[in-house]
């Protein structure tokens, strides 16, 4: 029975794994195998459309969208007919205009098309037409027309590869034609045209309208040489060289021969400092670019981003800073703590992590806590209520015994002379015995009061002396949750870097997101002004003459180093954080250079050499407040938990309460005295005649 079970599990496994096989086949037969290169002219259409074809190890899908019939344009459907036989799924619009086309494409709408490589065909025939007799200046008007449009629409679609325009024509005439016309015409275009637009023009000469097995001729506007490296012209191959340049997939082994790179900085320690457009030598990612253009052969210029890494703004929610060089092709990459998110990477290609570090904050160091009452802090209330209740009980006792049990006619003590004495035993001062009586009762009462004080106040002493020794912090900020209280209640200002990822996942954050709309919602209560830099930041945090505390919000590594660099006073840094936070190298979606750059970064992250530049940054700075840096360290190893930062003695604010009862006291002396001498002239005057006063 088990040996029947067991073979019928195998005989579905088996079925299954060949239904899955069936519908892999079928469904992703038109996925690119390993990076496809544009159309190069060197074989015919239909073993270029092969190409594409199924492959598992990649995660990178191909969307083909076919146009028919553009703008008054024919089309030879064979196009449609062949990705048709092959089983190949995609797009169609037919009969459409330029301004349509550019409005309804479906892969700007879906979401599940966001990520993938989008190959637009557009499929043109001149066979049979009337368009076909055109003469040259119309030919070149409409033309013109058509790459003007197209040139929008491309820079719009971020994951598109370069448009492939077919042309189809009856004759070998008509082929050198069309040639030479696109020819010139994508010439004269490049000056003016988009820096990221990129188009194959293909004409193929097709007499009979039903094959594109025939000979072509392609037209390169900005092609890939070598696999990585994008030459800024139009090249139309025709030798052996020419065609093998071309077909180089994109590959790691990459040779930019020196070709010249724009990268788009921030001002980010410890991954970019620079001044005047030059990184300084200690910067971590300069470190990378030098082994970077090493290994790939590049030079490369900065172009500063005003601290601003990718930011949306503006009705249209453009993105500007590093991220907007990059979709406007005036960058080439960007560096410089690029945070990677889910917004960024709909526009922008990020190569595997440099750096994994967390999203935490910064606070002002827990200050000592105000101690005026630092001579009531030994004993409890109660214990000073029962002192003191014991005090007056005591007091009237003595007072109304003395003066009730008169010996020897002697006068009792005054309450005031009975309070002296009391108050000099709780001292543990002498006291005047001959002004006690002889009583048994009062001195029962005066010795059971000493007995008392030899054990009360010797302990208040070195209780009191432990509190002056023992300096007591306010309590840290440490945890998130406390960071959530504080947002909620504005009783501090929290603020980070602007233009910064860290920013928009705060501001635009969701209601249900709990912590971070918590925070963004603060943030746009307090209306504060973010940092425009770390150093900044750390600034604001350390300035504590402000009516508010400010906390600052940035990246771990950065706020340590950050802390050492600029911090003049003891800064805390949270151990708890939001979340981790991947810092990248970011590249234009179908960057060429892309994968080698990717490459040799996972290699150095492997290697640990950014965590290794790190420490060696952090090891060759000296810290601006020494005194400051040795007492954070000593902190976070528990042992200075518990003791003041500099033994300065005791400040005045310790003392605050006792110079402030004697105040009082000495007020009140003076008041009495003046009213005293108020008295007596008023008595005087009164009493006795203005004649009179002379001989008193």
């Amino acid at each position: 029975m088990i040996k029947w079970l067991k073979l019928k599990i195998f005989i579905m496994i088996t079925f299954l794994l060949l239904f899955l096989l069936i519908i892999n086949v079928n469904v992703n037969f038109c996925l690119p195998s390993n990076n496809v290169q544009p159309f190069s002219g060197e074989s015919n259409l239909w073993n270029y459309l092969q190409k594409f074809k199924y492959f598992s190890s990649s995660s990178q899908k191909t969307t083909i969208i076919l146009i028919e019939n553009l703008h008054s344009l024919r089309s030879t459907l064979i196009i449609r007919k062949h990705l048709y036989e092959m089983d190949c799924p995609f797009d169609l619009y037919s009969n459409i205009t330029i301004q349509e086309l550019s409005s309804n494409l479906s892969y700007r709408k879906k979401p599940e098309n966001r990520y993938r490589n989008v190959l637009v065909i557009f499929d043109i025939s001149f066979i049979h037409n009337k368009d076909d007799n055109l003469d040259n200046n119309e030919l070149w008007l409409k033309f013109t027309f058509l790459m003007q449009s197209l040139q929008i629409i491309y820079i719009k679609c971020l994951t598109c590869m370069p448009f492939l325009f077919i042309i189809f024509t009856q004759s070998h005439g008509h082929h050198e034609k069309f040639t030479n016309i696109l020819n010139r015409l994508l010439i004269r275009l490049l000056p003016s045209a988009d820096k990221r637009f990129r188009i194959t023009t293909v004409v193929v000469t097709n007499s009979n309208g039903t094959d594109i097995t025939t000979p072509t001729t392609a037209i390169h506007l900005r092609p890939i040489f070598d696999g990585c490296r994008l030459f800024n012209g139009v090249f139309m191959p025709r030798t052996r060289p020419d065609f093998e340049k071309m077909n180089i997939s994109s590959s790691w082994k990459c040779d930019l021969n020196q070709t010249m790179l724009s990268a788009a900085i921030n001002n980010f320690t410890p991954h970019c400092n620079f001044d005047t457009f030059i990184l300084e030598s200690h910067s971590i990612d300069y470190k990378m670019m030098e082994l970077l253009s090493e290994k790939i052969n590049f030079r490369y210029t900065l172009i500063d981003s005003e601290q601003n890494w990718g930011y949306r703004i503006g009705p249209n929610r453009s993105w500007s800073g590093s991220v907007g060089h990059l979709l406007n092709g005036s960058a080439d990459l960007a560096m410089c703590g690029m945070s990677m998110n889910i917004d960024r990477s709909r526009v922008v290609d990020f190569t595997h992590f440099t750096v994994i570090d967390e999203l935490t904050f910064i606070t002002p160091f827990p200050m000592d806590e105000q101690q005026e009452f630092i001579f009531l802090q030994p004993l409890e209330i109660k214990v000073w209520f029962a002192i003191l209740v014991s005090f007056l009980i005591i007091l009237m006792s003595l007072y109304f015994i003395s003066k009730s049990l008169m010996i020897n006619d002697q006068r009792p003590s005054s309450s005031s002379m009975i309070a002296m004495n009391l108050y000099a035993i709780f001292l543990s001062k002498s006291i005047t015995t001959f002004t006690i009586p002889r009583l048994f009762k009062i001195r029962i009462l005066y010795l059971s009061f000493m007995l008392a004080m030899v054990v009360l106040t010797p302990t208040y002493c070195g209780s009191y002396y432990s509190f002056l020794t023992i300096v007591q912090y306010q309590k840290p900020i440490e945890t998130i949750d406390q960071l959530i209280q504080i947002a909620q209640s504005d009783s501090h200002n929290i603020i980070t870097l602007q233009f910064s990822s860290y920013l928009e996942l705060f501001i635009d954050a969701d209601p249900d997101s709990g912590t971070t709309y918590t925070i963004g919602q603060h943030m746009n209560r307090s209306h504060s002004t973010m940092a425009t830099n770390i150093e900044r930041g750390i600034q604001i945090v350390q300035n504590t003459t402000n009516d508010k505390r400010f906390i600052y919000i940035d990246s771990k590594m950065s706020l340590e180093i950050s802390r050492k660099l600029f911090a003049e006073i003891p800064l805390y840094i949270s151990e708890d954080s939001f979340g981790s936070n991947l810092i990248a190298f970011a590249f234009s979606k179908q960057s060429p250079l892309f994968r080698s750059f990717d490459f040799y970064i996972k290699i150095a992250y492997e290697a640990g050499l950014h965590e290794h530049w790190y420490r060696q940054m952090f090891r060759y700075f000296p810290a601006q407040n020494q005194q400051a840096d040795d007492f954070i360290l000593s902190y976070g190893s528990g042992k200075n938990r518990e003791l003041s930062l500099i033994a300065d003695g005791l400040q005045f604010n310790d003392l605050q309460l006792t110079f402030a009862l004697w105040t009082i006291g000495l007020f009140g002396s003076s008041m009495s005295m003046i009213g005293e001498f108020l008295y007596r002239k008023w008595f005087i005057y009164i009493i006795f005649p203005m004649t009179d006063i002379g001989n008193l």
